[in-house]
Protein backbone atom coordinates (compact mmCIF):
# COMPACT_ATOMS: atom_id res chain seq x y z
CA UNK A 1 0.00 0.00 0.00
CA UNK A 2 1.01 3.52 -0.95
CA UNK A 3 2.13 6.38 1.19
CA UNK A 4 -1.41 7.83 1.95
CA UNK A 5 -1.41 11.25 1.76
CA UNK A 6 -3.55 13.99 4.71
CA UNK A 7 -6.36 15.34 2.60
CA UNK A 8 -5.47 19.60 1.43
CA UNK A 9 -9.15 20.08 3.21
CA UNK A 10 -7.62 19.14 6.75
CA UNK A 11 -6.21 22.20 8.79
CA UNK A 12 -2.53 20.64 9.53
CA UNK A 13 0.21 21.56 11.94
CA UNK A 14 2.62 20.72 14.49
CA UNK A 15 0.34 20.37 17.72
CA UNK A 16 3.18 21.09 20.30
CA UNK A 17 1.21 23.23 21.96
CA UNK A 18 -3.00 23.45 23.43
CA UNK A 19 -1.83 27.28 23.02
CA UNK A 20 -1.75 27.92 19.49
CA UNK A 21 -4.62 30.19 17.71
CA UNK A 22 -5.78 26.75 15.36
CA UNK A 23 -5.56 24.36 18.35
CA UNK A 24 -8.24 26.41 20.54
CA UNK A 25 -10.33 26.98 17.58
CA UNK A 26 -10.70 23.53 16.62
CA UNK A 27 -13.44 20.77 17.26
CA UNK A 28 -10.59 17.95 17.43
CA UNK A 29 -7.38 18.15 17.99
CA UNK A 30 -5.50 14.98 16.77
CA UNK A 31 -1.47 15.36 17.98
CA UNK A 32 0.94 12.32 17.60
CA UNK A 33 4.75 12.43 18.40
CA UNK A 34 4.35 15.49 20.89
CA UNK A 35 4.95 16.28 24.08
CA UNK A 36 1.44 16.57 25.26
CA UNK A 37 0.55 15.73 29.02
CA UNK A 38 -1.10 12.85 29.50
CA UNK A 39 -5.33 13.59 29.79
CA UNK A 40 -7.07 11.02 30.69
CA UNK A 41 -10.11 10.20 28.32
CA UNK A 42 -13.25 10.97 30.85
CA UNK A 43 -11.44 13.99 31.12
CA UNK A 44 -11.93 15.62 27.34
CA UNK A 45 -13.95 18.30 26.57
CA UNK A 46 -16.91 17.62 24.50
CA UNK A 47 -15.88 19.68 21.93
CA UNK A 48 -12.04 19.10 22.33
CA UNK A 49 -10.51 16.35 22.05
CA UNK A 50 -6.85 15.02 22.26
CA UNK A 51 -5.55 11.94 21.36
CA UNK A 52 -1.71 10.70 20.61
CA UNK A 53 -1.30 7.92 18.10
CA UNK A 54 -0.23 5.95 20.60
CA UNK A 55 -3.39 5.45 22.32
CA UNK A 56 -5.83 2.49 22.29
CA UNK A 57 -7.81 1.75 18.78
CA UNK A 58 -10.94 1.95 20.96
CA UNK A 59 -10.32 5.85 21.61
CA UNK A 60 -9.17 6.23 18.09
CA UNK A 61 -11.80 4.63 16.90
CA UNK A 62 -14.40 7.24 18.76
CA UNK A 63 -12.33 10.02 17.88
CA UNK A 64 -13.11 8.86 13.70
CA UNK A 65 -16.24 8.00 14.36
CA UNK A 66 -17.16 11.53 15.94
CA UNK A 67 -14.85 13.37 12.76
CA UNK A 68 -17.24 11.25 10.47
CA UNK A 69 -19.99 12.34 12.48
CA UNK A 70 -19.57 16.10 11.41
CA UNK A 71 -16.63 18.05 13.55
CA UNK A 72 -16.11 21.21 11.51
CA UNK A 73 -12.31 22.11 11.97
CA UNK A 74 -9.66 19.11 12.61
CA UNK A 75 -6.15 20.00 13.26
CA UNK A 76 -3.88 17.02 12.83
CA UNK A 77 0.13 17.15 13.45
CA UNK A 78 1.68 16.30 10.06
CA UNK A 79 2.34 12.54 10.56
CA UNK A 80 1.48 9.28 8.51
CA UNK A 81 1.17 7.58 11.68
CA UNK A 82 -1.31 9.28 13.17
CA UNK A 83 -3.77 9.40 9.70
CA UNK A 84 -3.32 5.93 9.19
CA UNK A 85 -3.69 5.20 13.01
CA UNK A 86 -7.06 6.79 12.88
CA UNK A 87 -8.45 5.22 9.78
CA UNK A 88 -8.82 8.72 7.79
CA UNK A 89 -8.24 6.71 4.92
CA UNK A 90 -12.30 5.80 4.92
CA UNK A 91 -13.92 7.14 1.57
CA UNK A 92 -16.42 8.58 3.90
CA UNK A 93 -14.23 11.46 4.17
CA UNK A 94 -13.88 12.51 0.39
CA UNK A 95 -16.81 15.15 1.49
CA UNK A 96 -15.33 16.71 4.71
CA UNK A 97 -14.14 20.03 3.41
CA UNK A 98 -18.36 20.05 3.02
CA UNK A 99 -18.86 19.76 7.33
CA UNK A 100 -22.76 21.01 8.04
CA UNK A 101 -23.72 21.51 4.41
CA UNK A 102 -26.00 18.57 4.10
CA UNK A 103 -28.43 17.37 1.77
CA UNK A 104 -28.45 15.76 -1.88
CA UNK A 105 -31.17 18.49 -3.46
CA UNK A 106 -30.36 19.70 -6.87
CA UNK A 107 -29.54 22.87 -4.91
CA UNK A 108 -27.00 21.35 -2.47
CA UNK A 109 -25.23 19.62 -4.99
CA UNK A 110 -25.01 22.69 -7.64
CA UNK A 111 -23.94 24.46 -4.04
CA UNK A 112 -21.33 22.47 -3.73
CA UNK A 113 -20.08 22.00 -6.74
CA UNK A 114 -19.65 25.73 -7.13
CA UNK A 115 -17.51 26.37 -3.99
CA UNK A 116 -15.34 23.44 -5.18
CA UNK A 117 -14.45 25.75 -8.41
CA UNK A 118 -14.19 29.18 -6.21
CA UNK A 119 -11.96 27.50 -3.56
CA UNK A 120 -9.46 27.00 -6.04
CA UNK A 121 -9.04 30.22 -6.87
CA UNK A 122 -8.26 33.40 -4.22
CA UNK A 123 -11.20 35.30 -6.11
CA UNK A 124 -13.26 37.48 -3.40
CA UNK A 125 -16.75 36.19 -2.83
CA UNK A 126 -20.16 37.45 -1.46
CA UNK A 127 -22.43 34.86 -0.12
CA UNK A 128 -26.07 35.87 -0.21
CA UNK A 129 -28.90 33.97 1.67
CA UNK A 130 -31.52 34.65 4.34
CA UNK A 131 -30.70 34.31 8.11
CA UNK A 132 -29.89 30.52 9.10
CA UNK A 133 -29.02 29.64 5.77
CA UNK A 134 -25.27 28.62 6.55
CA UNK A 135 -23.38 31.26 5.13
CA UNK A 136 -20.41 30.94 7.38
CA UNK A 137 -20.64 27.01 6.71
CA UNK A 138 -20.31 27.79 2.59
CA UNK A 139 -17.30 30.21 4.01
CA UNK A 140 -15.85 27.83 6.34
CA UNK A 141 -15.99 25.17 3.31
CA UNK A 142 -14.25 27.23 0.62
CA UNK A 143 -11.34 27.86 3.09
CA UNK A 144 -11.08 24.51 4.04
CA UNK A 145 -10.39 23.47 0.39
CA UNK A 146 -8.59 25.87 -0.43
CA UNK A 147 -4.40 26.26 -1.17
CA UNK A 148 -5.15 28.83 2.12
CA UNK A 149 -6.51 26.16 4.18
CA UNK A 150 -2.87 26.04 5.96
CA UNK A 151 -3.25 29.41 7.44
CA UNK A 152 -5.85 31.14 9.47
CA UNK A 153 -9.57 31.29 9.16
CA UNK A 154 -10.83 34.41 10.59
CA UNK A 155 -14.76 35.35 10.71
CA UNK A 156 -15.94 38.99 11.51
CA UNK A 157 -19.71 39.83 12.48
CA UNK A 158 -19.99 43.53 11.06
CA UNK A 159 -22.97 43.89 13.10
CA UNK A 160 -22.07 42.29 16.15
CA UNK A 161 -19.12 45.37 16.67
CA UNK A 162 -19.34 49.47 17.02
CA UNK A 163 -18.16 51.12 14.50
CA UNK A 164 -15.24 52.81 16.44
CA UNK A 165 -14.28 49.12 17.79
CA UNK A 166 -14.19 47.42 14.37
CA UNK A 167 -11.98 50.05 12.78
CA UNK A 168 -9.65 48.95 15.50
CA UNK A 169 -10.70 44.88 15.25
CA UNK A 170 -9.92 45.11 11.75
CA UNK A 171 -7.12 47.12 11.12
CA UNK A 172 -5.18 46.72 14.24
CA UNK A 173 -3.20 50.45 15.84
CA UNK A 174 0.25 51.17 16.52
CA UNK A 175 1.53 51.97 20.03
CA UNK A 176 -0.23 55.77 21.19
CA UNK A 177 -2.95 56.15 18.43
CA UNK A 178 -4.89 56.74 21.45
CA UNK A 179 -4.81 56.97 24.82
CA UNK A 180 -5.12 53.17 25.99
CA UNK A 181 -2.93 52.02 22.92
CA UNK A 182 0.20 51.02 25.20
CA UNK A 183 1.48 48.59 22.75
CA UNK A 184 1.05 47.70 18.64
CA UNK A 185 -1.71 45.38 18.39
CA UNK A 186 -2.45 43.50 14.93
CA UNK A 187 -5.90 43.60 13.72
CA UNK A 188 -7.50 40.51 12.26
CA UNK A 189 -6.91 41.86 8.31
CA UNK A 190 -2.94 41.11 9.50
CA UNK A 191 -4.03 37.82 11.82
CA UNK A 192 -5.45 36.76 8.70
CA UNK A 193 -2.76 37.32 6.48
CA UNK A 194 -2.11 34.40 4.14
CA UNK A 195 -5.47 33.31 4.79
CA UNK A 196 -9.09 33.96 4.58
CA UNK A 197 -11.17 37.00 6.51
CA UNK A 198 -14.70 36.67 6.23
CA UNK A 199 -17.02 39.63 7.23
CA UNK A 200 -20.14 38.65 7.91
CA UNK A 201 -23.38 40.92 8.12
CA UNK A 202 -21.21 43.63 5.75
CA UNK A 203 -24.03 45.41 5.03
CA UNK A 204 -23.96 46.61 8.74
CA UNK A 205 -20.44 47.76 8.09
CA UNK A 206 -20.50 51.85 8.73
CA UNK A 207 -19.54 54.13 5.06
CA UNK A 208 -16.13 55.02 6.35
CA UNK A 209 -15.05 51.51 7.16
CA UNK A 210 -16.01 50.67 3.79
CA UNK A 211 -13.95 53.29 2.15
CA UNK A 212 -11.13 51.94 4.19
CA UNK A 213 -12.38 47.97 3.06
CA UNK A 214 -12.52 49.10 -0.58
CA UNK A 215 -8.72 50.30 0.07
CA UNK A 216 -7.74 46.58 0.97
CA UNK A 217 -9.54 45.50 -1.48
CA UNK A 218 -8.21 47.60 -4.46
CA UNK A 219 -4.34 47.94 -2.94
CA UNK A 220 -3.59 44.88 -1.12
CA UNK A 221 -2.26 46.75 2.12
CA UNK A 222 -3.77 48.11 5.22
CA UNK A 223 -3.14 51.02 7.66
CA UNK A 224 -3.40 50.67 10.94
CA UNK A 225 -5.22 53.32 13.57
CA UNK A 226 -2.25 55.64 14.18
CA UNK A 227 0.19 54.69 11.43
CA UNK A 228 1.44 56.46 7.85
CA UNK A 229 2.50 53.23 6.92
CA UNK A 230 0.68 50.84 5.21
CA UNK A 231 1.06 47.58 5.18
CA UNK A 232 0.65 45.10 2.60
CA UNK A 233 -1.19 41.88 2.88
CA UNK A 234 -1.86 38.15 1.45
CA UNK A 235 -5.85 37.97 2.52
CA UNK A 236 -8.73 36.42 0.51
CA UNK A 237 -12.13 38.33 1.41
CA UNK A 238 -15.28 36.35 1.81
CA UNK A 239 -18.32 38.72 2.86
CA UNK A 240 -21.98 37.51 3.44
CA UNK A 241 -25.09 39.40 3.76
CA UNK A 242 -28.93 38.44 4.03
CA UNK A 243 -29.43 42.11 3.31
CA UNK A 244 -30.76 43.88 -0.08
CA UNK A 245 -27.42 45.67 -0.99
CA UNK A 246 -28.62 46.68 -4.30
CA UNK A 247 -31.85 48.44 -2.20
CA UNK A 248 -28.69 49.58 0.06
CA UNK A 249 -27.37 51.11 -2.97
CA UNK A 250 -29.70 53.58 -4.00
CA UNK A 251 -30.37 54.27 -0.63
CA UNK A 252 -27.17 55.75 -0.33
CA UNK A 253 -25.95 53.34 2.33
CA UNK A 254 -23.42 51.00 0.68
CA UNK A 255 -20.93 52.08 -1.71
CA UNK A 256 -21.51 50.26 -5.62
CA UNK A 257 -17.77 50.33 -6.20
CA UNK A 258 -17.36 48.72 -2.90
CA UNK A 259 -20.45 46.15 -3.73
CA UNK A 260 -18.96 45.62 -6.89
CA UNK A 261 -15.06 44.97 -5.50
CA UNK A 262 -16.97 42.12 -3.11
CA UNK A 263 -19.70 40.30 -5.76
CA UNK A 264 -16.73 39.00 -8.29
CA UNK A 265 -17.96 35.19 -7.31
CA UNK A 266 -21.73 35.85 -6.15
CA UNK A 267 -23.00 32.64 -4.40
CA UNK A 268 -26.66 32.56 -3.21
CA UNK A 269 -28.01 29.39 -0.77
CA UNK A 270 -31.77 28.90 -1.22
CA UNK A 271 -33.58 28.80 1.71
CA UNK A 272 -34.83 25.41 3.57
CA UNK A 273 -38.21 25.66 2.61
CA UNK A 274 -37.25 26.00 -1.48
CA UNK A 275 -35.34 22.01 -0.83
CA UNK A 276 -37.63 20.18 1.72
CA UNK A 277 -36.25 17.00 0.16
CA UNK A 278 -33.06 17.74 2.26
CA UNK A 279 -34.71 17.83 5.05
CA UNK A 280 -34.81 14.01 6.11
CA UNK A 281 -31.09 13.98 5.74
CA UNK A 282 -30.65 17.29 7.70
CA UNK A 283 -32.63 15.70 10.80
CA UNK A 284 -30.45 12.43 10.43
CA UNK A 285 -27.24 14.60 10.53
CA UNK A 286 -28.69 16.64 13.39
CA UNK A 287 -29.73 13.78 15.15
CA UNK A 288 -26.42 12.29 15.02
CA UNK A 289 -24.56 15.18 16.12
CA UNK A 290 -26.58 16.58 19.11
CA UNK A 291 -27.27 13.16 20.83
CA UNK A 292 -22.82 12.64 20.23
CA UNK A 293 -22.76 16.15 21.90
CA UNK A 294 -25.04 15.44 24.81
CA UNK A 295 -24.08 12.06 24.93
CA UNK A 296 -28.17 10.79 24.70
CA UNK A 297 -29.48 8.34 22.15
CA UNK A 298 -30.54 9.57 18.89
CA UNK A 299 -33.54 10.18 18.14
CA UNK A 300 -35.84 8.63 15.76
CA UNK A 301 -39.06 10.27 13.63
CA UNK A 302 -42.64 8.43 12.34
CA UNK A 303 -43.04 9.20 8.62
CA UNK A 304 -46.11 11.56 9.95
CA UNK A 305 -43.79 13.08 11.87
CA UNK A 306 -41.11 13.80 9.19
CA UNK A 307 -43.52 14.71 6.61
CA UNK A 308 -44.70 17.12 8.83
CA UNK A 309 -40.85 18.80 9.66
CA UNK A 310 -40.81 18.73 5.31
CA UNK A 311 -43.93 20.72 4.78
CA UNK A 312 -43.18 23.81 7.89
CA UNK A 313 -41.64 26.56 6.05
CA UNK A 314 -38.61 27.20 8.56
CA UNK A 315 -38.45 31.07 8.61
CA UNK A 316 -35.33 30.83 10.07
CA UNK A 317 -33.74 28.26 7.94
CA UNK A 318 -31.49 25.51 8.80
CA UNK A 319 -30.20 27.00 12.30
CA UNK A 320 -34.21 26.76 13.51
CA UNK A 321 -34.38 23.07 12.52
CA UNK A 322 -30.80 22.53 14.21
CA UNK A 323 -32.41 23.98 17.28
CA UNK A 324 -35.43 22.39 17.17
CA UNK A 325 -33.91 18.46 16.89
CA UNK A 326 -31.67 20.02 20.17
CA UNK A 327 -34.90 20.98 22.17
CA UNK A 328 -36.39 17.58 21.18
CA UNK A 329 -33.38 15.55 22.02
CA UNK A 330 -33.33 17.05 25.51
CA UNK A 331 -36.98 17.02 25.78
CA UNK A 332 -38.30 14.38 24.49
CA UNK A 333 -39.69 12.03 27.14
CA UNK A 334 -41.04 8.62 25.04
CA UNK A 335 -39.28 5.30 23.97
CA UNK A 336 -40.18 4.54 20.59
CA UNK A 337 -39.80 7.00 17.58
CA UNK A 338 -40.90 11.07 17.74
CA UNK A 339 -44.70 11.42 16.43
CA UNK A 340 -46.70 13.89 15.09
CA UNK A 341 -48.10 14.92 18.29
CA UNK A 342 -44.83 15.31 20.20
CA UNK A 343 -43.76 18.04 17.82
CA UNK A 344 -44.37 21.96 18.89
CA UNK A 345 -48.01 22.67 17.99
CA UNK A 346 -47.29 25.57 15.90
CA UNK A 347 -45.00 23.27 13.38
CA UNK A 348 -47.75 21.01 12.75
CA UNK A 349 -50.42 23.67 12.51
CA UNK A 350 -48.41 25.17 9.53
CA UNK A 351 -47.13 22.62 8.02
CA UNK A 352 -51.31 21.34 7.70
CA UNK A 353 -52.33 24.74 6.98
Amino acid sequence: MGKWELPSYFHSIRAESLETDAVKSADIVVASDTCLPDIEPAKWPVRKLVIDAAETLTEATQVRDWLLNGARTVVLSPSERTASFLGLQDTRFQDTGFQGLVGNSPEMKELRELIRKVAATSATVLIRGESGTGKELVARAIHRLSPRNLRPFIPVNCAAIPETLLEDDLFGHVRGAFTDARADRKGKLEEADGGTLFLDEIGDMAPSLQVKLLRVLQEKEIQPIGSNRPKKVDVRIIAATAADLEAMIKEKTFREDLYFRLNVIPIFIPPLRERGGDIPELVSHFSRVLSAKHGMPELRFTDAAMNALSKFPWQGNVRELEHLMERMLVLFDGNGPVDVDDLPHTLTMSASS
